[in-house]
């Protein structure tokens, strides 16, 4: 069964072929490749989806905007504020704004 844990160019990150699963041939294996998968590695890279281009960079855009809210969230709180700057308010070395994106 080719489609089933080939390695890709990414390390040793496996490619699964899920168009065996979309058409029917090999819904089994397929799924027990991704199980086996994320459970040896915690990550695959999935080929034949269906997915087009445009749907999956909307998706990585949703979650570079999900990233930046969180890092802004965090940034706002006391606890990330208080590794960021002393106890006196001045600031840390290593914390300069324009490495967190503002000015």
């Amino acid at each position: 069964m080719e489609h089933l844990n080939t390695p890709s160019a990414v390390s040793s990150v496996k490619t699964i072929d899920f168009g065996p699963f979309l058409d029917g041939s090999d819904k089994q294996g397929v799924a027990k490749a991704i199980l086996d998968s994320f459970k040896s590695m915690g990550f695959i890279y999935l080929v034949n989806h269906g997915l087009d281009k445009v749907k999956i960079t909307s998706m990585f855009e949703w979650v570079r905007f999900d990233m930046f809210v969180l890092i802004s969230y965090h940034l706002k709180s006391h606890t990330v504020r208080k590794t960021l700057f002393t106890t006196d308010g001045s600031q840390a070395a290593g914390a300069s704004p324009s490495f967190w994106g503002s000015s």
